[in-house]
């Protein structure tokens, strides 16, 4: 599933933002459009590449020092938590994003 988002887009099915919205229904988590966004780099060498390339999730950003928000292509994935619990402790919360944008912002 997680290139299927770029071959509706580019096959022109359907649009990006109409995408975002029905992943997120589907997942019933907020999106986020990982495009242009600019990631704390901090954050970000918390996490080996690898992983987060081969995961498909970035992290975002961290809220009242407690809360980590994570933009990944498959939020029920039940794997990710232990994953990112190698990593940092914080409590996690997920958005929805599209496969290679996470990946072009990683």
């Amino acid at each position: 599933m997680d290139q299927f988002d770029e071959f509706l887009i580019e096959e022109g099915v359907v649009q990006e933002e109409a995408l975002l919205n029905a992943l997120s229904f589907y997942f019933q988590v907020p999106f986020f459009d990982t495009r242009g966004y600019f990631f704390d780099m901090q954050l970000l060498h918390e996490f080996p590449k690898g992983v987060l390339l081969r995961h498909a999730m970035i992290p975002l950003e961290v809220i009242d020092e407690s809360i980590l928000i994570m933009v990944c292509t498959r939020p029920d994935n039940q794997d990710l938590l232990p994953i990112i619990g190698d990593y940092v402790s914080y409590d996690v919360q997920f958005r929805v994003g599209l496969y290679l944008h996470i990946c072009d912002a990683i």
